[in-house]
């Protein structure tokens, strides 16, 4: 919904196309494709994804054509942030974090499972052990 929103409103903006038109264009077509079943969705995908990508990437190099005469600003700039202090303790905060999840993932997963690779505890996926025997590590 947001995105048909932000769609409609720079259509709008752009080419006084009005918000309804664009609306209902957009309900139209997308019914479409999903009222052609599972097929129909891969097929426009496969068809929308190499567009995106294209478009993706000359509208990047657009961007870089129209600001050349910044890139040289712009590299100094990274480079000479990259390196501060500042940056360092960011890096090893996200670092810590990151740690942090995985080994209280892995944690949970042990305490939830019993052991490594085993099995989950649910009962939801067939005959379990009785609960008193369930989950001992």
């Amino acid at each position: 919904m947001v995105q048909v929103n932000s769609m409609a409103q720079a259509l709008e903006s752009a080419f006084a196309i009005p918000l309804r038109v664009t609306g209902v264009v957009t309900m139209v077509l997308i019914g479409l494709v999903i009222l052609g079943g599972i097929k129909r969705i891969g097929a426009v995908a496969a068809s929308l994804v190499p567009f995106m990508c294209v478009a993706y990437v000359l509208a990047g190099l657009v961007v870089l054509v129209v600001n050349a005469e910044r890139i040289p600003e712009s590299l100094d700039l990274i480079f000479t942030h990259a390196f501060s202090p500042i940056a360092a303790t960011g890096g090893f905060a996200g670092a810590a974090v990151m740690a942090a999840i995985r080994y209280g993932v892995a944690r949970g997963d042990l305490l939830q499972r019993g052991r490594p690779g085993g099995r989950p505890g649910s009962p939801s996926f067939g005959p379990a052990p009785p609960p008193t025997q369930c989950n001992r590590a």
